[in-house]
This record gives structure tokens, sequence and C-alpha cells, in this order.
């Protein structure tokens, strides 16, 4: 069992419960993004870096999950720097050819096991949200800003292995499809919280109630 505390300040992501029976499709394409025109800055440098012949092609490769009527997108794309503005244009223009919403939250358990569930709420970027994951076993909920019905409710078999060392928490341990935007006050317990807990977590976290608490001394760790 794991539950997992963070207010998130969201970029994107899914939003309505999928049932087991339906089937995952999967898709993937890759579109070379090679420079034509050259030299070109080098990026992730302490100096400035330019490159004037191409030694390996340079791609952005799309992973595309649909189950029943819900479909999610996951890209990488072999370069660093992009500027928010352009990422934010690209999503905006694939949600519009593909009808794949950019705003909602997802629990997916990986590429082996492929289930996927899809929150309900339509999220804003530029804001914090209260965000709550409870893992019992197969089942999953994740509660959004208090509610006391999740967000987010079905199974999905764990993804992790037994014996696993370490918990990352807004990316891998690979860096890939790390998290876009904030985190603050992550926390983690060995014990399912209850709707009226998580509730009074998040009251507690407004504004003008900084600083109260309403953790019972049960709490393992906390990184902000």
């Amino acid at each position: 069992m794991l539950i997992v505390i963070v207010a998130t300040l969201t970029q994107s992501a899914g939003a309505k419960e999928i049932d087991q029976p339906k089937p995952i499709r999967a898709g993937a394409c890759a579109v070379d993004i090679t420079p034509e025109k050259l030299p070109v800055v080098i990026s992730g440098g302490f100096l400035e870096g330019r490159a004037g012949k191409v030694r390996d092609r340079l791609y952005a490769r799309c992973l595309v999950l649909e189950a029943g009527s819900e479909r999610v997108a996951i890209v990488v794309v072999d370069t660093l720097m992009m500027p928010r503005s352009l990422l934010d244009a690209v999503k905006a223009s694939a949600a519009k050819t593909t009808g794949i919403k950019p705003d909602r939250m997802i629990f997916f358990n990986g590429n082996k096991l492929n289930q996927l569930l899809i929150g309900k709420t339509k999220l804003s970027v530029n804001r914090f949200y209260h965000v709550v994951l409870v893992r019992t076993g197969r089942d999953v909920a994740v509660y959004l800003n208090g509610a006391s019905a999740p967000d987010i409710s079905g199974q999905a078999a764990p993804g992790c292995p037994g014996g696993a060392g370490g918990l990352f928490i807004g990316g891998r341990n690979d860096n890939f499809a790390n998290f876009e935007g904030r985190m603050d006050e992550v926390s983690v317990y060995n014990r399912s919280l209850k709707p009226a807990e998580i509730a009074e977590h998040y009251r507690a976290a407004m504004p003008g109630r900084l600083g109260a608490s309403a953790d019972n001394g049960k709490k393992q760790s906390t990184a902000s």
C-alpha cells in the first residue's frame, strides 16, 4: 500500500474510469526533426557549442494508447531547451487534430502492463492542485482538491517490482517523460488515508492556514 500526497502546478494531462474488459491499443511513430540548415547551437553545456555536421539523426517519437473512447499520447523529442510557448502550441495543435485532451490527470502503470485510468476533471495550467494517490493492491484512487469522491478510480496491476529500493516522484530514474510543472509539500504514508483525512489535509493547505497540519505523526517522509 502506498499513499502519496502532492500539491502540483499542472501543465496538462485524463476523464472516465476505464472498464477493465476494454482492450488497450497502442500505436507508435517517429518523425525526423534533424536540422536542415547548419551550423546549429548545441544546448546542454555550460558553454555554447555548435554543430557543423550531422552525426546522428534526431527524432520526435510518439506513443499513443487507446482504451475505448479515451486516448493518451506521449511524445519524446531528441532535443533540449524547448520554450514553453512552443510546447503549449504543439499540444494545442495536436489536440485540435487528434481530439486527444491535454488537460486531465492519468494513471498509467507502465508500458509492460499498459493499463490506463483517466481522470474526470478538466485541469487548468498555472494553478496548484492538491492530489492524493491511494494505492492498495490493484485498487487505485486519486483524489483532487479534497473531494470525497476520487477523480480517478479503478484497478491496475502494480508495475513496480518487489524489493525496489527507490521512489521517484515527478519523473523516472532515467529522466524519461518528467513532470512539467512544480511540486510542493510531497508526503508519503504507509497507511491508507480516509476521504475525511484527505479533505482535512486540503483545508489545512488553503490560504490563511499555512503551517496547519492534520498529520497524526505517522507520516514517513516529507520533501518540498
